[in-house]
């Protein structure tokens, strides 16, 4: 049972991560007010434009952004960690 759960955190974290990251390479295909979208009942992620979705649960895209060391934005592998977290606790 606990490794079924930290193998869904652990998906949910590349499924965030991949998803942000084709944000980042592609962001002139997104909305400038694009948020991070997570459904709450399968936790399937996406980005969308900022709005109301039922049943998901809305974050705002820049606070799963960091900088590298060469300046260069790059998802944040920590947010990404706390934002699993949240739908998946492991001991």
């Amino acid at each position: 049972m606990r490794q079924d759960r930290i193998q869904n955190l652990r998906m949910f974290e590349e499924e965030a991560f991949d998803t942000i990251q084709d944000y980042l390479d592609n962001k002139d295909d997104y909305p400038t007010d694009s948020a991070l979208i997570v459904n709450n009942y399968n936790h399937e992620i996406s980005i969308e434009k900022t709005g109301d979705y039922p049943k998901c649960t809305t974050y705002i895209i820049n606070n799963y952004l960091s900088l590298d060391e060469d300046g260069f934005t790059e998802p944040d592998v920590d947010a990404i960690n706390e934002l699993a977290s949240t739908y998946f606790f492991v001991r």
